[in-house]
Order: C-alpha cells, then sequence, then structure tokens
C-alpha cells in the first residue's frame, strides 16, 4: 500500500508484521485458525508461502530465513504456480537471486506446459478463491514474478491480454482477484512506458469501417484511448479493428459493452441457490410490515467458503436498522451492507447442505406498485458463478 500512496502509516505496516512475526511455529511456518469447515484460513502452506511475500514487500528489516527457506523447499517441491510466483517474488524483494532464477525457470516451464494461462493448475490462493477469480488471482502473481526480469515480455504479453478478457464491470471478479490483476496492470504499464515510442507511431482504431487514428501518446494512467466511438455503432454485429503502425510497439487493449436485463442468466456452475418471497396476495397499506423471507442453500454435500447474497428490495419499503443489527448479534449472518435498493449478506462458510433463513420485515412507505431488483447469490472468490432471481412485486394501497 505504501507503494502506492506514501502517507500509509509506517507503524501500522510495523505493528502488522511484528504480529505476524509473533504467529511464528518455530518450524518455518506460521500459526493459523481454520474455523468450523475449515474455510477460515487456506491451507498452511499457501498461509505460510503468502505471509513470506507479505513480508519481504514490506520491505521491513527483519529476518525471516527460516520461513523463508521452509516455503521455497515447499514451493518448489510443489510446483504450484501460485506459490511458486509468491516465492519468486519474496526470492527477489530478499536478493535471493539464484533461488529467482530457479522458480522463474519452473515457472516459464509450466505456463509453457499447460499452454498459456486460460487453466493454470493451482491447489489454492490465499482466500481460496475459486472458478475465474482463482485464475486471475494466480496470474496476477505469476506476471509479478515474470515482470520482476524485464525478460519475459512475449509471455507477459500473453497474460495481460488474458487477465483484459477476464474483465467485467470494471473489476476483475473478487475484490482480491481484482486487487491483484491492478496491481499486476500497474506494473506492466510501467515497463510499457519505458518503451521508446517514435513520434510516428500510431494506432488505428476502426469501427463498422469508420477508422480512428492516433499518435501513440498515454495519460498519466498508461492509456491510449478513443471517445465517442459510440456514434458508430450500429444494431446487431459490430466488427471492430485494431492496427499498429509499428509492429514493435504493441499495447492489450480491451473494449467494455454493457446492457441490462431485468432477471440474468443464472450460471450451472454455482453452488449456492436462492429464493426470495413477499406475500404478494396480501393488500398492504402505508405503514403495514412486509415480510420478505429470504433463503440461501448450500446445495452441495460440502462445505462451501464465504458466500454472498444480494436481495433487492422493492421501492417503496425499507428495511429497518434495528431489525437488521438484531439479526447479525443473533448471527443469522456474519456482516451486512445496504445501499441503493438492496441489501447485501455475507457468511463466512456454509456447511453441507445447510440453509440460512433471513425474514425481514419491511416497512410499507408510499403507495404504488412496484417490483424489486433481481436477486443473487455466489461464492465471494467465485462470483462469475450466480444464481439470480426475479425481484419480488408488492401493491400498496395509500
Amino acid at each position: 500500500m505504501k507503494k502506492v500512496y506514501g502517507e500509509v502509516d509506517e507503524q501500522m505496516i510495523d505493528r502488522t508484521v511484528k504480529w505476524l512475526l509473533s504467529r511464528r511455529d518455530g518450524m518455518g511456518g506460521f500459526k493459523q485458525k481454520r474455523g468450523k469447515y475449515g474455510f477460515s484460513a487456506a491451507p498452511a502452506h499457501v498461509n505460510n508461502a503468502y505471509i513470506v511475500y507479505a513480508i519481504s514487500e514490506s520491505g521491513t528489516n527483519v529476518d525471516i530465513q527460516q520461513e523463508y527457506k521452509a516455503t521455497y523447499e515447499e514451493a518448489l517441491k510443489s510446483e504450484d504456480l501460485y506459490r511458486m510466483a509468491l516465492l519468486a517474488c519474496a526470492s527477489k524483494s530478499l536478493k535471493k537471486e539464484a533461488q529467482f532464477n530457479t522458480l522463474l525457470t519452473k515457472i516459464k516451464y509450466k505456463i509453457q506446459d499447460q499452454e498459456g494461462f486460460e487453466n493454470l493448475k493451482i491447489e489454492e490462493t490465499i482466500t481460496r478463491s475459486y472458478g475465474t477469480a482463482k485464475n486471475v488471482e494466480a496470474t496476477a502473481f505469476v506476471l509479478l514474478a515474470l515482470l520482476k526480469e524485464n525478460n519475459s515480455e512475449t509471455l507477459v504479453a500473453k497474460g495481460i491480454e488474458y487477465l483484459l478478457s477476464q474483465r467485467k464491470y470494471g473489476r476483475f471478479g473478487s475484490t482480491q482477484s481484482t486487487s491483484m490483476a491492478l496491481k499486476a496492470l500497474i506494473e506492466y504499464t510501467k515497463t510499457q512506458k519505458r518503451k521508446v515510442i517514435n513520434s510516428d507511431d500510431t494506432i488505428e482504431f476502426a469501427i463498422n469501417g469508420h477508422k480512428l487514428n492516433s499518435p501513440i501518446t498515454m495519460d498519466s494512467y498508461g492509456k491510449i484511448t478513443f471517445s465517442g466511438i459510440e456514434q458508430y455503432i450500429t444494431n446487431g454485429t459490430q466488427e471492430v479493428n485494431i492496427t499498429f503502425s509499428n509492429s514493435k510497439n504493441t499495447f492489450p487493449y480491451s473494449l467494455d459493452i454493457t446492457w441490462d436485463n431485468y432477471t440474468p442468466d443464472s450460471s450451472k456452475e454455482c453452488k449456492v441457490d436462492l429464493s426470495t418471497a413477499i406475500d404478494s396476495k396480501k393488500n398492504y397499506t402505508v405503514g403495514d410490515i412486509a415480510r420478505m423471507e429470504i433463503k440461501v442453500s448450500n446445495t452441495e454435500d460440502n462445505p462451501l467458503p464465504m458466500t454472498t447474497t444480494i436481495i433487492g428490495i422493492p421501492s417503496g419499503t425499507s428495511p429497518q436498522p434495528w431489525q437488521l443489527k438484531e439479526l447479525l448479534e443473533q448471527e443469522n449472518y456474519a456482516y451486512y451492507e445496504v445501499f441503493d435498493n438492496y441489501l447485501v449478506f455475507y457468511w463466512r462458510e456454509l456447511g453441507p447442505n445447510e440453509i440460512k433463513t433471513i425474514n425481514l420485515d419491511l416497512k410499507v412507505d408510499i403507495a404504488g406498485t412496484y417490483k424489486a431488483p433481481a436477486s443473487t447469490v455466489y461464492l465471494y472468490y467465485a462470483d462469475e458463478f450466480k444464481k439470480w432471481v426475479a425481484g419480488d412485486d408488492i401493491e400498496i394501497k395509500p
């Protein structure tokens, strides 16, 4: 954080490192709590590797040689790309050049053997992410390791292209995968800015036959942006082409497309289910209470990690803050948020086939006929796999 924002409190960093060091087990690892179903922490070897990486990145002058040696040897033996990337970054920060080169050689071989970044074979990440979020998180760490060498431009370009292909709604999946993808992209942008760009190098953007040209001059964010392309968009399929005048100075690119849908399609790979219901047959009047039943279900015979549901609340009604606080104190959920017409509930883990039921008493405030936004549920670290349900209807009389 301090590299991005210089005002980060150095004492806070020192306290955090000191606490992590207090968790050392004396055998090259760190003590951890695993929770009821084992989802409150990553596997020990992943946890240890990530902590060594984090301490090395902090730049704090502390002795972690025993922990580094243990995690380095474990990562090398495992050939797990995620852990090898973590230890490669740590090796570079700790000036372990021989170990860094050994790990990087293995990383390159594994990626080439797996034919790219689309389906990296890794055991677990620090957040126990799943699906695309897991792959994006691992790819970001691999790229951070490769970028420390400055000698893998082709491989790095493929990784950056993969990351950009996974960007949806300005995000790269979960919080962790998004933050790590951004970190990798920022580091990549720094290397691109160091390229020698000739004054006559240009880029051509063509959409449906309309050509727009621009000199290759990046803004402060390292981007070349074309604005006003909406005037060239037509109904049906769009044809887009990018051409660089100098093949030696090319850059990854992305095109964002967004649209609205009352009830988005659900993913068959979502491991949780959701139902919401308001008794729409009842004649509500202003001042009444409308009971909304929310059920979140684990459809698997195995426990699941952190789960999130976003519930659409119909206009004309409102949740009651005292009840949300009371349900939290009763441990009906681990945390909640309120924004716009949505309630967000979080659970740290769900047991096998467990069903969580929340009964909300909504205040009926304003007369009218309303339909709530669609609601969704998903694993927090696999948010590309979502179950969607249509919003509930309610009619309120004066």
